[in-house]
């Protein structure tokens, strides 16, 4: 992997507080050094008037890419997952909840698009497949045996349903692709 745009943004809730941010290595640029992290925090500064005179409180409110132009993105899977490990608990003990995605394609290769995003309070890598028209009617066919071998199965209490496997489109394409091999041979003859 060369440069990588990265789009996108994760959203935090509660945001990172200003004593977070002045301990938070995703915040600040060494000196003239290019910043080592895959990405930043957005910082949003609220004036708040006081007694004292007007404070600016920071907070941290989303993780974001680094730049807008591409640049080395290789470690930014456990970079986020790192982030999500140290700042998943707010200092009063709230569970931090964590929502979006970063898309990335790389730009000096021919892999396919990807994404980091957040599931279950968890980072997940996902890989995008590319599929030509003319590879359509194989997908469509394993596809079917996939909601026949289903469908098959769904009078055991508890069984996989369609509705349970395929909670997302992704979902129901990794089964195919785990299953095309038995597919290929004894399912498609219904």
């Amino acid at each position: 992997m060369g440069s990588t745009t990265v789009n996108g943004q994760i959203t935090i809730e509660p945001p990172l507080t200003n004593s977070e941010l002045n301990v938070c290595g995703f915040v600040k640029h060494r000196g003239d050094h290019e910043f080592d992290m895959a990405f930043k925090v957005r910082i949003e500064e609220t004036p708040e008037e006081t007694a004292d005179g007007t404070l600016i409180r920071r907070t941290g409110v989303a993780l974001e890419p680094l730049k807008d132009d591409p640049y080395p993105a290789y470690d930014l899977v456990d970079h986020l997952k790192g982030f999500i490990g140290v700042y998943g608990t707010a200092p009063d003990g709230t569970a931090r909840t964590f929502a979006g995605h970063f898309s990335c394609d790389d730009a000096d290769s021919y892999d396919d698009p990807w994404m980091c995003k957040v599931v279950d309070g968890r980072i997940v890598k996902v890989t995008a497949s590319v599929v030509w028209p003319e590879d359509l009617d194989s997908v469509n066919t394993k596809l079917a045996a996939v909601r026949r071998l289903l469908a098959r199965h769904t009078t055991t209490p508890g069984a996989v349903t369609v509705e349970t496997l395929a909670e997302s489109t992704a979902d129901l394409c990794r089964a195919v692709a785990k299953f095309t091999a038995r597919f290929d041979t004894d399912e498609d003859e219904d």
